[in-house]
């Protein structure tokens, strides 16, 4: 998997050497490298908001398993395309505007996914205050008698 090579030059008192690396080996470290970059950036843009909006760090699990989701969905999608090889990347088969249009539609979709939970929250927040609705319907308002004398002063009130 990883080696060196030794390469002898002209002269025969100096001979460098050469690290390699297999076609293999290489996919694997690219894969690994891509999928923690999301995983990292997933925790730290999670710690950051969680950070700036609630004041405490939140769920750091939670962090990680949107940003693993993220990255295997990121990365796998190069390795179905067999996009991991050297001969690949030397090549340019791997497209930076491509990467970019991934990237940002994986973005909106985080944000779009954050926005349902904030507002499923936020309506569980305001029902919570709400009466039963069993209450409401068997409401009966209070019936109140108020009586005046005959210069319309409120003398007296009286409420079941």
């Amino acid at each position: 998997m990883f080696g060196s090579v030794d390469q002898s030059g002209l002269r025969s008192s100096q001979s460098s050497s050469r690290f390699a690396v297999s076609s293999t080996a290489f996919a694997a470290s690219a894969f690994i490298v891509e999928l923690l970059c999301v995983l990292a950036t997933a925790i730290i843009t999670g710690i950051v908001y969680h950070i700036a909006v609630y004041g405490y760090p939140g769920s750091v699990e939670q962090y990680v398993n949107i940003g693993g989701l993220a990255g295997l969905v990121y990365a796998l999608s190069f390795l179905i395309r067999d996009e991991y090889s050297v001969v690949s990347l030397l090549e340019g088969h791997r497209d930076n505007m491509r990467v970019f249009l991934k990237l940002l539609a994986l973005s909106v979709l985080v944000g779009i996914a954050g926005c349902v939970i904030g507002a499923v929250i936020l309506v569980s927040l305001a029902l919570n205050g709400l009466p039963d609705h069993q209450k409401l319907a068997d409401y009966q308002p209070a019936v109140s008698s108020t009586i005046y004398s005959s210069d319309r002063r409120q003398i007296g009130l009286f409420a079941r």
